[in-house]
C-alpha cells in the first residue's frame, strides 16, 4: 500500500479533510499533472471541491475553476463519475460539453481518470480526478492510482468510524453523568477569623 498517502492523511478525522490532504501527495508521488477531489455538499445532488493540486503555475486558472465549480450529480464528467459504480476515463476536449473538461484542455491537459469513492454500503464519499498531459495513460500509472484510491477510500471510511466513536464516547459519558444525578454543590467553608484590632494587611 502507498505509505506516502497514509502518512499525509493520518491526522485527519473527517472525509473532506482526508480527501483534501490526499491531493498533493497523489499528484507528486504518482506523477499526475493535476489532482482534484470532490465531496457531496449538504445540498443533495451537489458536489464541491475539497482539494486540488496542480503541477505547474500554468494550470492555476484550471485549479481556480475547479474550486469555484459546483457539479451536479449525474451532470458533466464529474457528476457522471459521482453517479457511476466504477472508474471512468475521459478526454479533455476544448469542444467538450463539460466546462471543466474544456478548461482542462485549454490548460494543456489531455486526459482524466475519474474514480468514485464509496463506502461499503455504496454511499458516495467523494470523487477523485487525476489529469495528465498524455493522451494515453500508461497502464502502470493507472494501476498505481487505483491502488492508492482503494487506500484513500479506506482512510475515508476509517475517518467516519473514528468520528463516530468520538460521538458515541461523548454520548455515553453524558448518559453516565445524567444517570449519576446532579453533582452535589460544594460545601460551604467557615468564614476566616476576624482580624485583630490594629492589624494591617
Amino acid at each position: 500500500a502507498p505509505a506516502f498517502l497514509a502518512d499525509r492523511v493520518r491526522a485527519r478525522y473527517d472525509v473532506p479533510g482526508v480527501l483534501a490532504a490526499a491531493a498533493a501527495p497523489l499528484g507528486q508521488e504518482l506523477a499526475w499533472d493535476a489532482v482534484v477531489l470532490w465531496c457531496p455538499t449538504r445540498r443533495p445532488g451537489m458536489l464541491e471541491c475539497v482539494g486540488a493540486w496542480v503541477e505547474r503555475d500554468e494550470l492555476g486558472a484550471f485549479e481556480t475553476a475547479s474550486w469555484q465549480a459546483r457539479p451536479r450529480v449525474g451532470v458533466g464528467a464529474t457528476g457522471a463519475a459521482a453517479a457511476a459504480s466504477g472508474p471512468a476515463w475521459a478526454t479533455c476536449d476544448p469542444t467538450a460539453e463539460c466546462p471543466r473538461l474544456r478548461a482542462a484542455a485549454r490548460a494543456g491537459l489531455r486526459s482524466v481518470v475519474l474514480v468514485p469513492l464509496r463506502d461499503d454500503a455504496g454511499v458516495l464519499l467523494g470523487v477523485l480526478e487525476a489529469f495528465a498531459t498524455a493522451a494515453v495513460i500508461p497502464e502502470p500509472m493507472l494501476d498505481e492510482l487505483l491502488v492508492a484510491t482503494q487506500l484513500l477510500r479506506q482512510l475515508a471510511i476509517d475517518a467516519i468510524d473514528s468520528d463516530g466513536r468520538a460521538h458515541r464516547a461523548a454520548h455515553e459519558r453524558l448518559t453516565r453523568e445524567r444517570a449519576a444525578g446532579p453533582t452535589p454543590a460544594p460545601r460551604a467553608t467557615s468564614a476566616p477569623p476576624p482580624l485583630a484590632a490594629g492589624r494591617r494587611v
